[in-house]
């Protein structure tokens, strides 16, 4: 019964890791870039879109110049918390995730 007490918190504990916003198993085989850049998109693709959108959206994109042109099109809208600078990472997690 003792080792009962402590493996259930453990097991909350672990299972809340995995729940974290910023686990994904779709990401786990994606380069460290991919998934260390891969919260921060999820949050400013989420601002506008379900995530479920956004990935059906790169199922439509042929290649990574698309990928980057709709990046870019949403960084351009009024009200977007995309910057500048994360365009590139967030084209190259989308691409990642188009491709695999």
């Amino acid at each position: 019964m003792g080792i009962l007490k402590w493996m259930l918190p453990l097991c909350l504990v672990l299972a809340a890791c995995k729940a974290s916003s910023n686990y994904d198993p779709d990401f786990e085989p994606a380069p460290e870039q991919v998934k260390a850049d891969w919260p921060m998109t999820k949050q400013r693709c989420s601002q506008c879109h379900t995530l479920d959108r956004v990935f059906l959206q790169m199922e439509l994109q042929n290649d990574k110049g698309d990928v980057e042109w709709m990046v870019e099109d949403m960084a351009s809208r009024r009200g977007s918390k995309i910057k500048s600078d994360e365009v590139p990472r967030i084209v190259n997690v989308l691409d990642w995730h188009r491709t695999r």
